[in-house]
């Protein structure tokens, strides 16, 4: 199809088409509203969206759906919109919180992904995926504590090796725990966890 070759100005318009024979079909709809979207169109794709909440019912799964597609293509406050439109709806459903825990994450709001993905985990307490967020969650949090205050040591009776130390050499406060000059401490930060998440989760429409 257009669509999967990447053709989404033809693949909108065969299926402008396919959906006046069929205004209900949600497929077809939704891939409609994501072509728009792939031109970075949100207006028709909206349109298109709103088409079909009128004629299939305003319901969370839908905004969901909507919002997994803006959040696909980087629209991150469109797609939070719709996740909190899911969560008005129905304040129980879990993966609404899900997806806008990853979306506030993309969106730098560390405090409020946590919040989210903590609240997923509390109304799907055996969800499939409980260990790799989990492990999101945790990155977070250790991605936004506080760096460790600096360890003072008391003063050595020995002789001061710092006097003998070349003008060029970087002081001994510049080392490392390993004492290797300048070196810096990298963790793995939060985003590989969620990615490697979202890899695993591709094309999940979640339970």
């Amino acid at each position: 199809t257009w669509f999967m070759r990447g053709e989404f100005a033809k693949a909108a318009a065969e299926l402008e088409t396919a959906l006046k024979l069929a205004p209900r079909d949600y497929d077809v709809g939704y891939t409609l509203g994501l072509a728009y979207l792939k031109q970075r169109q949100i207006a028709p794709a909206r349109q298109i969206y709103n088409r079909m909440l009128r004629q299939l019912g305003d319901r969370p799964e839908l905004h969901i759906s909507f919002g997994r597609a803006f959040r696909e293509m980087v629209f991150l406050e469109e797609a939070i919109d719709e996740f909190k439109k899911a969560i008005a709806l129905d304040p129980k459903t879990a993966v609404a919180y899900l997806w806008r825990g990853l979306a506030r994450n993309h969106q730098g709001d560390v405090a409020g992904a946590i919040d989210d993905l903590t609240r997923y985990l509390e109304l799907a307490p055996n969800a499939a995926d409980r260990a790799d967020v989990e492990q999101v969650i945790t990155d977070l949090t250790n991605a936004n504590a506080p760096p460790p205050a600096p360890e003072v040591r008391p003063a050595s009776r020995a002789p001061c090796r710092t006097a003998h130390r070349h003008p060029t050499s970087p002081a001994p406060s510049s080392r490392d725990p390993d004492g290797r000059p300048g070196a810096r401490v990298r963790g793995p930060g939060p985003w590989r966890a969620e990615s490697r998440d979202l890899r695993r989760r591709a094309g999940w429409q979640g339970t």
